[in-house]
């Protein structure tokens, strides 16, 4: 009998793991460490459907440096829009074309003053698989580069 009992145990065990780990993918992300070898700026970038530590508020649409903050920002998706008419979603504002590099950008208003700032895409961090030195915004030198990297379910 308590042979059964703890096959039974095990068998609920693991569907619960398995329902648990079905249901989180969408939390997934990637972090970066990210500092400047020419200034004291430093920032965790995170990529992916939350902050790990963090309640999920969303899935996150779009990361990068708010001038006007002088900071790292992360905007979420709000989960409440697809239900609610009066709820927003801080969406795309617009884009922007770069001329240095052929790309286009995302803007999307800073969660915290409002003001928009440009997305930073998780392949700039890396070229060929090799890290890349990006230009800091603190100090203008190129500079930042990723001192580690982490992921979480």
């Amino acid at each position: 009998m308590k042979r059964i009992g703890r096959l039974a145990s095990a068998r609920v065990l693991f569907v619960v793991a398995c329902v648990v780990g079905i249901a989180w993918p969408g939390i997934a992300g990637t972090g970066y460490k990210v500092e400047c070898s020419e200034c004291d700026f430093e920032a965790d970038v995170f990529f992916g459907g939350g902050i790990p530590g963090e309640k999920p508020a969303g899935v996150m649409i779009g990361t990068g440096y708010c001038c006007s903050c002088k900071k790292i920002v992360h905007s979420f998706s709000n989960p409440e829009a697809a239900d609610d008419k009066d709820a927003k979603d801080p969406g795309p504002i617009g884009e922007v074309f770069c001329h240095d590099n052929g790309k286009t950008y995302t803007l999307y208003p800073c969660p915290e003053c409002g003001k928009p700032f440009i997305t930073i895409r998780e392949e700039e961090f890396h070229e060929d698989g090799k890290p890349v030195k990006l230009f800091c915004p603190k100090c203008g030198k190129q500079g930042l580069q990723v001192v580690s990297e982490f992921r979480w379910d």
